[in-house]
């Protein structure tokens, strides 16, 4: 809970000197808001290690596979999401939609293994 009042209130103090700085020399606006987003996502990727520690403790090594992609999964729709957001920012939706189609094609592509191994594990089961 600390930690999430001082990202809000440092998020606070972000935006109102974004907004200053904005008013008086726009043209900085948004590599202030780039560097913004990248910041608070480090404290978010920060905060969320414990979690991702517990989920790979709870995890069995025969499932470790699956662990590996979904926290990867995350960290793609992660990083796509904060791309995609950035891009909006910008006034460019249609390249926010092509970083977002692009995340859910490598997504797939990551998923792949796993599902030909669910695949023949289901044609062995109907097999049987």
């Amino acid at each position: 809970m600390n930690s999430f009042l001082s990202s809000g209130a440092l998020t606070v103090v972000f935006v109102t000197l974004l907004m200053i700085i904005r008013t008086i020399k726009g043209e900085l606006a948004i590599p202030l808001s780039l560097c913004i987003s990248v910041m608070l996502t480090g404290i978010s990727l920060a905060i969320c290690n414990p979690i991702i520690d517990f989920i790979n403790t709870l995890a069995e090594p025969s499932s470790k596979n699956y662990m590996t992609v979904l926290l990867k999964s995350v960290g793609i729709s992660l990083v796509v999401s904060t791309a995609s957001d950035i891009c909006r920012d910008c006034g460019e939706t249609a390249i926010a939609a092509k970083v977002e189609l692009l995340g859910k094609c490598e997504i797939l592509l990551l998923s792949l293994p796993l599902l030909k191994e669910i695949t023949a594990l289901i044609t062995n089961v109907l097999q049987t």
